[in-house]
């Protein structure tokens, strides 16, 4: 495996960790300015559909913070074995 092969799956792991990081955000600025999904009223037909499915990933941030911290300690720490 040569250095190019090696910067792409870096950059696989750097997408992943963003789009983490973004769903945590999603997930904070939804708590502060939309309601829960149970206080929103009746749900029903494709908008109940994309309201589910928005909900649905704002509620993984827990995960997602987790997610994160695993691929930067990963990232962190295979920096100096890339280096040799």
């Amino acid at each position: 495996m040569d250095g190019t092969d090696r910067s792409k799956q870096y950059d696989v792991l750097d997408l992943i960790r963003a789009l983490a990081a973004g769903l945590v955000c999603l997930g904070h600025i939804r708590a502060l300015v939309i309601v829960d999904y149970g206080a929103s009223g009746p749900h029903g037909g494709a908008a109940g559909v994309a309201l589910q499915l928005f909900y649905a990933l704002c509620s993984i941030g827990h995960e997602c913070v987790i997610v994160f911290f695993l691929l930067s300690g990963y990232l962190v720490a295979a920096a100096p074995c890339a280096a040799r």
